[in-house]
């Protein structure tokens, strides 16, 4: 293989169903195309393994027969069309008995329904921050007590999430960044399949951006949006894309945009609502980046001017109504890396813990300029200091942090690790449910009651 392909072809295998197929790759490097070469596989595979090819990596889904790609770039066509479809069951209530499947062989993996409200005029979203995962139960945690130091591993972070995904519930599960810790992690793929385990179990839709470690394992962040981007039941994307309803009313789609994971997901009215097929709530997903070097001087990465005119150019019915000076409908950001003015919450009223300095890039983009100049985005939510749980309010929006929630990221020894919650409940008409009439957030720390703290509105529509 090594005379045909620059790059050899690495499989990664999780034993359980045996398959058999074909790989047809035309590999090309610089100048020079080489022969295509066919590759036949017998493997024990469970419901996915990934292949590592001409440079970029794919997750392929497989349950038998056999599959030919005449390029490895067709591969993502591939994974696509190998994979059953599925749809999320409803949940009906928040105390309704939450009796989604839970594991098995022939159960769906692709969400592919839209997002929408619950029945019970809900949608609940769990931010996830900071799970720098490693390599597992060989991974030792960071800053917690002595006693537990011996017995505390990434698995700590897996029972943590799994914790709150059983007594929250979520509608949806959004990661924002450090997902994996890169170095400390032997394979990234292998790390991304561990750190997501809970939510892809739980067969709840989910995303996620990019921190600044991620990429320091195996994979760049190409390779690891794209990843992300084929696993269960995540509608992560790894960029924008020109044909997506978001840019259907721009002239000037931008087709090259800084980073990877820049996406807009839109969540829906409650099925059988007048509003059932509008898109009432936007959730804006950002690359932060990770590191950079500006005027010799090392700092943080930002959020880039091409993403903020993407950000400016989607066309939502929020943004519309705020041109028409109307009430506009919500939406939420998400990102890693803070804004440079969540430093000035230090001086201003918050809600939680401010326990460590902001560390922001020192470049001002103007991001905060643009999310006001929206008018619809109503609160931030970020990650990467992991010592910081707050929410604060500039000009309008809510910046929140998540808290960190694993285990082998650093901490503080007797300060718990946490996770966010965000609720936007719809307003009930005589009938039937209308439109968003609040967001409220609290939290909840890995301690034996899965304590719940902080809750708070921030963001009413009659405010």
């Amino acid at each position: 293989m090594s005379s045909v392909l620059s790059s050899p072809i690495n499989v990664m295998v999780f034993p359980k169903v045996v398959v058999a197929f074909s790989l047809t790759c035309m590999h090309q490097r610089g100048k020079i195309s080489h022969a295509p070469l066919t590759v036949h596989f017998t493997l024990e595979v469970s419901s996915f393994h990934y292949i590592y090819s001409c440079d970029l990596y794919f997750l392929v889904f497989l349950q038998s027969s056999e599959y030919k790609a005449r390029d490895t770039c067709a591969l993502t066509q591939l994974a696509e069309s190998a994979r059953p479809q599925a749809t999320r069951p409803e949940r009906h209530s928040l105390a309704d008995t939450d009796d989604r499947p839970r594991g098995g062989q022939d159960q769906e993996i692709r969400a592919t329904s839209p997002l929408r409200f619950a029945s019970n005029g809900a949608f609940k979203i769990l931010q996830v921050a900071d799970m720098h995962f490693g390599n597992g139960d060989l991974t030792r945690c960071k800053d917690v007590a002595a006693p537990e130091f011996d017995f505390c591993s990434d698995l700590n972070t897996t029972r943590f999430v799994r914790r709150l995904i059983e007594a929250e519930n979520p509608d949806f599960v959004a990661f924002t960044g450090d997902n994996i810790f890169g170095a400390s992690s032997a394979d990234a793929a292998e790390s991304l399949v561990k750190a997501f385990k809970p939510v892809m179990e739980s067969k709840i839709p989910w995303a996620a951006v990019l921190g600044n470690h991620d990429q320091e394992s195996t994979m760049n962040r190409r390779e690891l949006m794209h990843f992300i981007s084929l696993m269960d039941y995540s509608v992560s994307q790894i960029n924008p894309s020109p044909d997506s309803p978001s840019n259907a009313d721009n002239n000037n789609v931008i087709r090259r945009i800084d980073g990877f994971g820049n996406y807009n997901l839109r969540v829906y009215g409650a099925a059988g609502s007048d509003l059932a097929n509008t898109s009432i709530l936007n959730l804006f997903f950002l690359d932060s980046g990770d590191r950079a070097t500006v005027g010799g001087i090392r700092t943080y990465d930002w959020i880039k001017e091409s993403q903020l005119h993407w950000l400016r150019s989607i066309t939502t019915e929020g943004s519309q109504a705020n041109e028409r000076g109307t009430d506009p409908d919500p939406a939420l950001t998400f990102f890693h890396i803070p804004v440079p003015e969540v430093r000035q919450l230090w001086l201003k009223d918050f809600v939680g813990q401010f326990q460590e300095g902001v560390a922001c890039s020192i470049v001002n983009s103007g991001v905060l300029d643009t999310l006001v100049s929206r008018g619809d985005v109503k609160a931030v939510f970020m990650g990467h200091d992991h010592n910081n749980d707050f929410c604060g309010q500039i000009s309008g929006i809510w910046f929140c942090y998540g808290g960190g929630s694993g285990y082998h990221g650093y901490g503080k020894a007797g300060w718990q690790r946490r996770a966010r919650v965000i609720l936007a409940e719809l307003e009930k008409g005589k009938r039937a449910w209308m439109r968003v009439q609040r967001i409220k957030t609290w939290k909840r720390v890995d301690d034996e009651n899965l304590s719940k703290f902080d809750e708070q509105i921030l963001w009413h529509r009659s405010s």
